[in-house]
């Protein structure tokens, strides 16, 4: 009989996530990707002191309706882009959004990368 192949680090944590869940009763829902372009965004709070990002964002691989990503502010490390998201200067740029879809299809994330 043949030793079955190590699991990852990933692979595992997902194997444990999805016990905790079925413990707890909870629907497993899997990551989402989203990657495109911004076509709109603003902060929800002031500037100074935002409480929420939202994204409108074109998908880059195919065509079809603009996915709405919202976003902790801490997930922006650069202050200036920031700014420019709540200013509308960054209408154009790469976004590939990492997160989960709420029932609303809204995708929360987990994770942000921007590129200019």
């Amino acid at each position: 009989m043949a030793t079955p192949e190590p699991m990852t680090a990933a692979e595992s944590w997902r194997l444990s996530k999805s016990r905790a869940r079925v413990a707890t009763g909870e629907r497993e829902r899997d990551d989402v990707l989203v990657s495109g372009w911004i076509v709109d965004s603003w902060l929800e709070g002031c500037l100074t002191a935002p409480r929420r990002l939202v994204l409108q964002v074109a998908p880059r691989n195919r065509w079809g309706p603009l996915w709405i990503v919202e976003a902790s502010p801490s997930l922006v490390s650069d202050r200036s882009w920031l700014e420019d998201l709540g200013e509308n200067l960054c209408h154009g740029s790469l976004v590939d959004a990492v997160g989960r879809t709420d029932r609303t299809g809204t995708v929360v994330a987990t994770s942000l990368k921007l590129v200019r």
